[in-house]
């Protein structure tokens, strides 16, 4: 087989395709709770959120603009505030 074949070989059969927001869903929803006060940093999230992404699924966000990341951040952590507030969210234990 040439590494041509090979190659065709695998683009034909991807890896397994996921979807994001069920996965981004779970990861949140096991990590975080919801609060009534602002107390977790959006720079800390979104480092959490690319560490995940790149270990689990070999996903690479370059920054918080990303549109997957943004799509996460409005329908699953549910903030609409833009700036530099902190999320009503904390860690859980």
């Amino acid at each position: 087989m040439s590494a041509l074949e090979a190659r065709l070989e695998r683009y034909e059969n991807p890896k397994h395709l996921v979807d994001l927001d069920v996965v981004l869903t779970d990861f949140f929803e096991k990590n975080y709770k919801r609060v009534s006060g602002r107390v977790y940093s959006r720079r800390k999230l979104f480092q959490e959120v690319k560490e995940y992404l790149e270990e689990e699924f070999d996903i690479c966000l370059l920054n918080a603009s990303d549109v997957r990341y943004r799509r996460f951040i409005e329908k699953i952590v549910k903030e609409k505030s833009k700036g530099y507030k902190k999320f009503r969210i904390a860690k859980r234990d």
